[in-house]
């Protein structure tokens, strides 16, 4: 599915959707992927939430448009 897809939905207000589509999605416990496989630690990433001072507020998610 494309992100377009989702971001459509996402505006529409329909989580439920969503939800459902998450659902459908197996292919991920039929195949473990062990942690080692991804050796990147979170200090390569020293990006505090701090940096990014954007409340909820700003961005209401309502089908008020």
């Amino acid at each position: 599915m494309k992100l377009g897809k989702l971001r459509e939905l996402g505006e529409l207000g329909e989580l439920g959707e969503l939800r459902e589509l998450g659902d459908k999605g197996d292919k991920g416990d039929k195949e473990d992927i062990p942690d080692s496989q991804f050796p990147i630690p979170n200090s390569q990433f020293p990006i505090p939430n701090s940096q990014f001072p954007i409340p909820n507020s700003q961005f209401p998610m309502t089908n008020d448009k």
